[in-house]
């Protein structure tokens, strides 16, 4: 991702970002799926790049990051690009960034990325259900990492109590919850106890790509899973790989499946 500089220099960094991944993808096509980098400081060039990405790159999304240079997600000139997105069929990755409250959290003891990312993410997503961007774009597929922050699972029903749908000034008809089970999330940095609180609030078709980090706890929250006895299949994701799992009575087969479900509407 880019952020931070001048329009004409995020729009360079980011075309030469997308080129070079496109050569990659085009060298090892079974392992690899393109995904746009886009200059968000210019809303109209970030559209016209992803344009460019899709069709003439083949691309199969875009990624945002959970604040664009300290701008919320659900500010109106990002919009256009979220409803191209989901007209296109095709997801948006929310991934976590310096934080907008920089100056409450701090650094020390790594506080920025140990309460500030998953923060910055619950709001990006709050943003996106309260501002109404998920009701007005249901079609909208939205893929966010480390278990949708890892904090809105444990106060979810808390949510829904305290923001009523169709009270209030919130343009939203459905409780937030609604809107925050429609969303991917993947499970990264999370261990096996937050993956399992996780995996019952959003359930297996949300709670499905499990990234390169921490192998040892990838697999232990899989066993939790396992022995739970329940029917599942999730899918895994690892750098560059997509493997599908099934898993049932503690029992595992795996098979290489190169696109995710979400993937095999494209």
């Amino acid at each position: 991702m880019v952020g931070g500089l001048e329009p004409e220099e995020e729009l360079r960094l980011a075309r030469l970002a997308n080129d070079g991944l496109a050569e990659i993808v085009q060298r090892y096509p079974h392992r690899f799926l393109g995904v746009a980098t886009l200059p968000f400081s210019s809303p109209a060039e970030a559209l016209r790049e992803f344009d460019r990405c899709v069709d003439s790159l083949g691309f199969k999304g875009l990624q945002i990051s959970s604040n664009v240079n300290g701008t919320l997600l659900d500010a109106p000139e990002l919009f256009p690009i979220y409803e191209r997105a989901a007209q296109r069929g095709l997801p948006v990755w929310i991934h976590p960034t310096t934080p907008v409250m920089l100056d409450l959290v701090g650094t020390k003891g790594n506080a920025d990325l140990l309460f500030g990312w998953p923060m910055d993410t619950s709001l990006a997503l709050f943003r996106l259900v309260i501002g109404g961007v998920l009701e007005k774009l249901p079609q909208l597929k939205v893929i966010v990492h480390h278990l949708g922050a890892g904090m809105v699972p444990y106060f979810i029903e808390r949510l829904d109590g305290l923001l009523p749908a169709g009270q209030g000034e919130l343009p939203i008809t459905r409780p937030p919850s609604h809107y925050w089970k429609s969303i991917s999330h993947d499970t990264a940095a999370v261990d096996a106890n937050a993956f399992a609180c996780g995996f019952n609030v959003f359930g297996p078709d949300h709670n499905s790509c499990i990234s390169h980090e921490r192998v040892c706890s990838i697999l232990a929250s899989l066993r939790l899973i396992a022995y739970t006895a329940l029917p599942i299949e999730t899918l895994i994701f690892t750098t560059g790989h997509f493997f599908s799992s099934k898993w049932r009575y503690g029992k595992r087969q795996e098979s290489v499946n190169l696109h995710s479900k979400m993937y095999q509407e494209v």
